[in-house]
């Protein structure tokens, strides 16, 4: 009885070991997976922030040589021209500088959730049930995340309300420079090249 009860010991120790194996080989390749989902979030991040600056780089340029020009608008002209300057300058700036920040976090929220819809389509197909529930969630969670974008997309919509503001502030400004004679410069022909820049 020993004898014949050792096989049977043996057999259960090898699938024992067997069971420990695969459990072991499943447990590094979801390790795997998860570096690899993590690593293509931070590479979407990283993308998406680079676009964002590459989107509002210009304006913020613009807003920089706006703001400059400025100095043209000498101190005796009545018009308040040089407030205008500074006023859609500093205001350029600003909504792209919150502009490109939220363009960044919404489009690597965006990716994120690709990315983890196309885990979970793959863990699928595998038959990995739970992973693909979380990688669902997680999905979810990041298109979730958009919502916080709100308050930043309200400031942009005032922001640009307020360089509208401005540029009919100017409007006004230069065409009293030119009316009244005014030694303003050459701040309203500057003035009027910028706005034809924007417009275009």
């Amino acid at each position: 009885k020993t004898q014949a009860a050792m096989p049977m010991m043996q057999d259960q120790e090898a699938g024992a070991s067997t069971d420990y194996g695969a459990t072991e080989k499943l447990s590094a390749r979801r390790e795997a997976d998860d570096e690899r989902i993590a690593a293509n979030v931070r590479l979407a991040g990283g993308a998406a922030g680079l676009a964002g600056c590459c989107v509002v780089g210009p304006y913020i340029i613009y807003g920089a040589i706006v703001a400059f020009l400025a100095n043209s608008v000498p101190k005796a002209c009545t018009a308040d021209l040089h407030s205008v300057f500074v006023g859609l300058g500093v205001t350029y700036i600003l909504v792209a500088t919150i502009l490109g920040v939220t363009f960044a976090c919404a489009s690597a929220m965006v990716i994120e959730a690709f990315v983890h819809l196309a885990a979970e389509t793959q863990y699928e197909k595998e038959g990995r049930e739970d992973e693909a529930t979380k990688e669902e969630e997680q999905a979810r969670r990041s298109f979730f995340k958009l919502l916080w974008l709100c308050p930043c997309a309200g400031l942009v919509v005032i922001g640009g309300a307020l360089l509208l503001g401005l540029w009919i502030w100017g409007v006004v400004e230069a065409v009293s420079a030119s009316v009244s004679g005014s030694n303003c410069g050459s701040g309203p022909a500057a003035f009027w090249v910028l706005l034809l820049f924007a417009i275009a």
